[in-house]
C-alpha cells in the first residue's frame, strides 16, 4: 500500500487514504494484492540480518580482546 500511495503526488492520487487505497486494491486484485514483493522482502530480510549478526559478532570479538 505504500507504494501505491507514494506513486502518485498527493494531489493527483486516486486515493483519498491508505484506507482507500486498500479497499479498492483488495475489490480489484483480491488478497494477493498485499502480499506482493514479499518473497523478495524476505529475503534481502535473511541476508541483511545475517551480515548483521556476523558484523556484531565479530565487533563483540573485537571489543573482548581490548
Amino acid at each position: 500500500m505504500k507504494s501505491r500511495l507514494q506513486a502518485f503526488p498527493a494531489a493527483s492520487s486516486p486515493y483519498a487514504s491508505a484506507w482507500h487505497c486498500a479497499l479498492d486494491s483488495y475489490r480489484r486484485e483480491g488478497a494477493a494484492a498485499f502480499t506482493r514483493g514479499l518473497g523478495a522482502t524476505l529475503c534481502r530480510a535473511f541476508v541483511v540480518n545475517a551480515a548483521l549478526f556476523a558484523t556484531f559478532e565479530l565487533s563483540m570479538k573485537a571489543l573482548d580482546q581490548l
